[in-house]
């Protein structure tokens, strides 16, 4: 499911500009998903949140 939104998180990344490094997981089940894994980055904010609870906006992010 996480990975499902991978497209719509990277369209809203290239909306906003600048430099993005992503990476959600899905606490209960593992799942994962990474933007520039290779590349070492510091999280300037963590959520967690339950993923039924999550909405994403294409142009508020």
């Amino acid at each position: 499911m996480i990975r499902s939104l991978g497209a719509q998180m990277l369209e809203a990344t290239e909306t906003a500009g600048g430099e993005w490094a992503i990476y959600i997981e899905d606490l209960s089940t593992g799942e994962s998903f990474m933007h520039k894994e290779n590349q070492p980055f510091y999280a300037a904010k963590q959520t967690i949140a339950k993923l039924g609870k999550m909405v994403f906006d294409r142009y508020n992010v």
